[in-house]
């Protein structure tokens, strides 16, 4: 059994707070490299830039 696919507004929200705390490996760890900011229509054009 393979456990569910994240949220990506949850993992948008959740890689945001850890580069906010400066915390980068922690947000690579969390998936930042692979994360597809422009596929979360409901984050805003700031926090996708980032």
């Amino acid at each position: 059994m393979t456990a569910p696919a994240p949220d990506p507004m949850r993992q948008a929200q959740a890689l945001l707070r850890l580069l906010d705390a400066d915390d980068v490996d922690a947000a690579i760890d969390a998936g930042l490299a692979g994360f597809d900011a422009e596929a979360v229509a409901a984050l805003p054009p700031s926090s996708r830039a980032r």
